[in-house]
């Protein structure tokens, strides 16, 4: 499966908590049952999940600042989401590249939602990026969207 697919497995079934206030854990079987997830890619996946689910209201006093004119309510889901998994992997995952991280949630905004999106949920994940690793001078093309991978 990958890291981009579980990524986005982990992005589908996080919009659908969201949407559906069914019992997360049955959700959550059913997914990984119907999407075949295993293996390496079930442990990324439970670990995006679990990070995410567990710090949601931390995630969303990170992102809440860099929203310029914006509030946080009123992000439509499906970029609140893509955030949610940038900003986890951004402040958590150790062993995911800050740049990767960038680049495969604005690749998951180019596919599930417009380029509005792309290019705020960019700005956005680099601000973050930029709080967390001040010190740090990032590649000059991390920020730039458009040398973003293609969608698939």
């Amino acid at each position: 499966m990958g890291r981009r697919s579980t990524r986005e497995a982990a992005f589908k079934l996080l919009y659908s908590y969201e949407v559906q206030r069914d019992d997360k854990e049955a959700q959550f079987h059913r997914f990984v049952e119907e999407n075949e997830i295993s293996g390496a890619d079930l442990l990324f996946f439970k670990r995006l999940m679990k990070g995410v689910c567990q710090k949601v209201r931390e995630l969303d006093d990170m992102i809440a600042p860099t929203l310029h004119k914006w509030d946080i309510s009123r992000l439509p889901l499906v970029d609140l989401t893509i955030l949610r998994i940038g900003t986890y992997e951004l402040c958590y995952a150790e062993d995911v590249p800050s740049a990767a991280s960038i680049n495969e949630c604005v690749v998951l905004a180019k596919k599930y939602s417009n380029d509005e999106s792309r290019s705020y949920i960019n700005a956005v994940l680099g601000t973050i990026y930029r709080q967390l690793c001040p010190d740090e001078e990032p590649d000059e093309n991390l920020f730039d969207d458009d040398d973003i991978d293609e969608v698939s």
